[in-house]
């Protein structure tokens, strides 16, 4: 019972989906079969139990048919066809949630049914709710494609042999959509070919850049904007591409909801970050600004107006990087309370450890460290590697040492840490113990070791490395 189909569905219901799936089963619209509001009042009234596995089939049946005894098959029926009409609600309620279509689809039906009133009326209304920013781009221009296209079809029963403007407006709004959506595909699909070893086939993308660039289509916002986030995925070199993707994001931000806007900064904060390793720091400034911007506007929190444990941290990082400590000391327990509870603890001790350590109260910051959890791989890995500093400017050699050779063991036998980062880590505790001890040994044989730095891929903290080799 508790591992069924029509169960996993009703333990996604809030208390507002029960009441309306009562009211949507009570329909004999939908539901030709009374029982079923007797079996679903029954599931909804021991629904705690039911999915704590306490109340199973044969006490629901007693309490639905107390004087017949259990037919299993019976009971069969009542949850297959409870489960269709639960499905149905499903789709009822995105549909009328999510689609925006039922607006239309009247249209069509009083266009077809020469209700000519009821047309012009609904078109009015549905014409004043069409505003972009309030739903996803593509969406949008495909709403507006189809109140054109049933325009069309209106002005067609008419027999006027005039211009008609429906029909202009159909083919643009057809183009606007297929563009927008075309290009938004076409750069998650670079974007995840380069995250992962993918086999994705892009088509036409070469053409449909030439034609953009002939007609660039720079009135319509998601249009200019996918066009330039698809140019810093595909020709990153080239730094104006993000310069006026940045600029069209400031331009355009009002017409994409906050969702959609979310994922298009995202796009320009992955570009920053991949100028930064390939040896750009200029690009940290931007990414910074990007992550205010997106603090104050609020698309980087999520629908439940929570901040991922990730952006926390790498916020912080990036700030500490830029010396903006008193920004930090006010951010981490302004935002604490927007991560989930469970991240709270460990993400408040790694920060402040790492505020700490760039204000030099290292003994603090080694307090704090102890404290952090290992649930993440990255807070594993970073933690143990803000450690080796802090032991490294202590002058603490034993202690230095011991946690260098311990991390190694660490890198070698996780199975989590990529192949990618194992070697940044392994040569980053290499070229620190290595620099550790030739400080003693005097300026010559630190110059060898900053060139060495310099030269070694990949390899994280090497502004940090590189400065250890200054005497």
């Amino acid at each position: 019972m508790t591992g069924s189909k029509l169960i996993e569905i009703f333990q996604t219901f809030l208390a507002r989906d029960f009441r309306l799936f009562g009211e949507f089963v009570a329909s004999p619209f939908f539901n030709k079969r009374p029982e079923l509001q007797d079996f679903f009042a029954v599931i909804r009234s021991h629904r705690e139990e039911i999915f704590a596995g306490k109340f199973g089939q044969e006490a629901i049946w007693a309490e639905l048919f107390p004087q017949k005894p259990f037919d299993e098959k019976e009971f069969g029926y009542l949850m297959s066809f409870l489960l269709k009409l639960a499905e149905s609600y499903l789709g009822q309620q995105f549909y009328r949630e999510t689609s925006g279509m039922e607006p239309l689809h009247i249209l069509q039906a009083c266009n077809a049914r020469n209700l000519e009133k009821h047309y012009l009326h609904i078109r009015k209304q549905f014409q004043q709710t069409l505003k972009p920013g309030e739903q996803p781009s593509q969406h949008f221009y495909y709403q507006r494609y189809l109140l054109a296209e049933i325009g069309a079809e209106h002005f067609h029963k008419t027999n006027l042999r005039t211009f008609d403007q429906n029909l202009q407006e159909a083919v643009d709004h057809l183009d606007h959509f297929y563009l927008t959506q075309k290009l938004k595909l076409s750069c998650e699909l670079i974007n995840r070919r380069q995250i992962l070893s993918v086999p994705y086939d892009l088509r036409l993308v070469d053409e449909l850049m030439a034609y953009l660039d002939l007609y660039p289509y720079n009135e319509i916002p998601p249009v200019a904007v996918y066009r330039q986030v698809l140019l810093i995925l595909s020709d990153s070199e080239n730094a104006e591409h993000f310069w006026r993707l940045k600029s069209l994001m400031v331009k355009y931000q009002s017409h994409f909801p906050a969702l959609e806007f979310r994922e298009i900064s995202f796009y320009a904060q992955n570009y920053c970050i991949k100028r930064i390793k390939q040896g750009h720091p200029e690009f940290q400034k931007e990414l910074f600004e990007i992550y205010r911007q997106s603090l104050e506007t609020g698309i980087l929190y999520d629908e439940k107006g929570l901040l991922s444990p990730w952006d926390f941290k790498n916020i912080i990082t990036l700030a500490l990087r830029l010396g903006e400590l008193d920004w930090t000391a006010d951010f981490i327990p302004a935002q604490i309370e927007h991560l989930e509870p469970e991240f709270r603890e460990t993400s408040l001790a790694y920060n402040m450890a790492n505020l700490n350590y760039h204000r030099g109260q290292f003994d603090q910051a080694l307090r704090l460290l102890n404290q952090v959890e290992f649930s993440d791989i990255f807070y594993s890995l970073d933690t143990r590697r803000m450690m080796v500093k802090i032991y490294f400017e202590r002058g603490d050699t034993e202690a230095l040492l011991s946690l260098i050779a311990a991390f190694k063991i660490y890198l070698k036998r996780n199975k989590l840490v990529s192949e990618a980062n194992r070697r940044a880590y392994l040569n980053f505790v290499d070229l620190a113990a290595r620099i550790f001890r030739a400080r003693e040994k005097g300026k010559e044989s630190l110059h060898e070791l900053s060139q060495e730095v310099a030269g070694t891929q990949p390899l994280i903290e090497e502004s940090w490395l590189l400065s250890k080799t200054q005497t």
